[in-house]
């Protein structure tokens, strides 16, 4: 399966509300896609993360390209955000501490730190 690992920073303020908008709408959308095997938000050190599994990289494409995520997406820079992904390969779901700890070793303990 396809891990996708995702840390995003939010500028403060009306950023916020709208991201926190785009998010609820975009795990609506990933929850009802085709090859998800599984999908987590979570906040730690001032980011937030999305850990989703799938079936496949081409189903992964299609959700990311797509719908509500797309339009998130759209709107990033406008919501002053920056985000790093990571994407491999795996026999199974990772534990959140796996899953960043990951992401970390990839990006960097500082970035993750720079909120």
């Amino acid at each position: 399966m396809l891990i996708a690992i995702g840390g995003i920073t939010v500028a403060p303020g009306l950023a916020q509300a709208e991201f926190s908008y785009h998010t609820l709408r975009s795990l609506a959308q990933v929850r009802r896609a085709p090859g998800m095997i599984a999908s987590h938000v979570t906040e730690d050190q001032g980011m937030y993360f999305s850990l989703t599994a799938w079936e496949s990289p081409a189903q992964m494409k299609r959700f990311a390209t797509s719908g509500a995520h797309a339009k998130a997406m759209a709107r990033m820079q406008a919501m002053g955000a920056s985000g790093m992904f990571h994407h491999y390969h795996s026999d199974a779901v990772p534990t959140w501490a796996e899953a960043l700890s990951r992401w970390r070793s990839v990006h960097g303990e500082r970035v993750s730190q720079a909120g």
